[in-house]
């Protein structure tokens, strides 16, 4: 057995609903059991076609299935709430995202864990953090609880870094003024700015310093000419501050 968190998201219709529904269907399968849940958060939506406020949630789970298998049972509790994905980052009824699986690593075409935007992404960290702060991320060998810690300050300094100085400069430039809570910098490196809370990695420069992402460093190496709305996006769900709604009992009782 094997302990896996499962971060939940969803946007249209009733969501609290279809987050009980998902796990009680969940529940019934003899490979997997409801351990814990969070509460529900409302969170900012992230990307220009998401839509409206999405509702999020966290659970921790036994179960018998590797990876893979446990990714094709939480695809199939999507594909029965009418989750369709003709549209990346679009509304949607339920998003389940495999976040974390004991200390395996994936590195797959269809599957990546630990899941690489949860450690930065404050719409999973608030709920995974009511249950699970000093778990340590298996990449990152820092507890959850810490790398949530690391975006509360505010301003919340960013670095920037890596790529081309023309892109740097335009992405600071262009996203400062949306994003009043962040202190961005252009850096030459990942310790330029050393007390930054975020940083973000554009790809190798010119004269090879870091020609791999350094840990805990966000990896932009393939943004390109999407760099700017790329690093919207990441800032949104970094700075957002999740507006817990209340307790729901997701255990397979109710």
């Amino acid at each position: 057995m094997a302990r896996a968190w499962i971060a939940l998201g969803g946007n249209l219709g009733n969501v609290p609903q279809t987050f009980r529904a998902a796990c009680l269907s969940l529940s019934r399968q003899p490979e997997l059991e409801l351990i814990r849940s969070s509460g529900i958060y409302r969170t900012a939506p992230v990307g220009d076609d998401a839509g409206s406020a999405f509702f999020n949630a966290a659970t921790a789970w036994e179960t018998a299935l590797s990876p893979l298998e446990l990714l094709q049972r939480l695809q199939q509790a999507e594909d029965a709430a009418g989750r369709t994905r003709d549209l990346r980052w679009g509304p949607r009824p339920l998003d389940l995202d495999l976040i974390q699986f004991g200390d395996t690593i994936v590195q797959k075409p269809q599957l990546t864990v630990p899941h690489p935007a949860a450690w930065y992404r404050r719409f999973v960290l608030d709920p995974v953090c009511e249950f699970a702060p000093d778990v340590r991320h298996p990449l990152h060998w820092k507890p959850w609880g810490e790398l949530r810690q690391r975006l509360l300050p505010r301003p919340l300094r960013v670095a920037i870094f890596g790529g081309s100085a023309v892109d740097r400069t335009a992405i600071v430039a262009t996203l400062k003024p949306a994003f009043p809570a962040a202190d961005l910098r252009v850096a030459e490196s990942a310790y330029e700015v050393p007390d930054a809370g975020l940083r973000i990695w554009l790809g190798p420069t010119t004269d090879g310093v870091e020609s791999q992402p350094p840990p805990l460093s966000v990896n932009g190496s393939s943004w390109g000419a999407q760099s700017i709305e790329q690093a919207r996006y990441v800032l949104t769900s970094a700075l957002d501050v999740p507006e817990r709604i209340g307790d729901w009992p997701a255990a397979p009782a109710i």
